[in-house]
């Protein structure tokens, strides 16, 4: 379905002449950038508190 989609979007640019970029990488880097600012406590929108340990939570958008 996926590809599908993918293929029905590059002929519809191909079609008027456009430009498609594509980057393999995007969704891994934007995973390890979540996770640096996560490790960094940046965006922390809760920190949990149970007995004696403390974790937070960051909620991606």
């Amino acid at each position: 379905m996926v590809e599908q989609l993918q293929q029905n979007d590059q002929a519809q640019a191909a079609s008027v002449g456009s430009l498609v970029f594509e980057d393999e990488e995007h969704n891994t880097h934007t995973l390890q950038s979540l996770n640096k600012m996560r490790k960094n406590r940046h965006f922390c929108d809760v920190i949990l508190h149970v007995r004696t340990a403390v974790g937070d939570c960051v909620e991606a958008l």
